[in-house]
């Protein structure tokens, strides 16, 4: 079974989590990015780590947002991204958000591999099919076909 192609949303799921984790435990924004991006040991969120190198060099949470936002190409980091600006601009709480975030990016992950995962049972089915088929008709046919040959004789 080939990976699915958002294995990058799934490792962003997680960042999100651990991400919402964080800041139902009294962590502030700028703590948390930066745990989590310590953290995360996916190669596909490079962007995280850069996030959290320009909040370590000094810039607020919402201009580092801005800058990641404008940086990626990838839609569901910056639907992150921005959560997380206006969050920390508007005052809001932002782990219902997250925990949104992530049981969304979650269940698309999981959809597509239920999708892939059938498409694999199909091509083994098929050849079974098209194999055992025959020969069980033929093993259930040839014992009646001799009998009804044999009592001719």
């Amino acid at each position: 079974m080939k990976p699915p192609k958002s294995e990058r949303d799934l490792a962003l799921a997680q960042a999100a989590s651990l991400l919402a984790i964080c800041i139902a435990g009294g962590a502030s924004q700028r703590e948390a990015l930066k745990w989590v991006a310590n953290r995360a040991t996916s190669n596909q969120l490079e962007e995280l780590a850069l996030l959290a190198e320009a909040i370590d060099g000094g810039l607020q949470v919402e201009q580092a947002c801005e800058l990641a936002e404008q940086s990626t190409e990838h839609p569901r980091f910056r639907e992150l991204v921005v959560k997380i600006a206006l969050s920390n601009r508007l005052g809001t709480r932002l782990f219902e958000q997250l925990t949104e975030f992530s049981s969304a990016l979650t269940t698309d992950w999981l959809s597509e591999v239920r999708v892939i995962s059938q498409r694999a049972e199909t091509r083994l089915i098929l050849p079974q099919v098209t194999l055992t088929l025959p020969m069980t008709i033929l093993f259930s046919l040839y014992p009646s076909l001799q009998m009804l040959n044999s009592s001719y004789i």
